[in-house]
């Protein structure tokens, strides 16, 4: 899996902490509509541990806690 964190409006790409699902978000905000959920939603910022040496692409999917 190979996907870039930052898309070209400058969103970021999170995961919800209700589902889990990844869905970007405004850069200074949490809360952004959850596909999966179909509401809004808080969000969480996706660890290093899960991009590559760069920070810039998702290497695999982060697991729920």
């Amino acid at each position: 899996m190979r996907k870039s964190i930052y898309n070209r409006d400058g969103w970021v790409l999170c995961t919800c902490n209700v589902c889990g699902t990844l869905n970007y978000v405004e850069p200074h905000g949490t809360t952004e509509h959850c596909s999966n959920c179909g509401t809004r939603t808080e969000h969480s910022n996706i660890s290093y541990e899960y991009r590559d040496v760069s920070g810039c692409y998702l290497i695999r999917k982060p697991q729920r806690s």
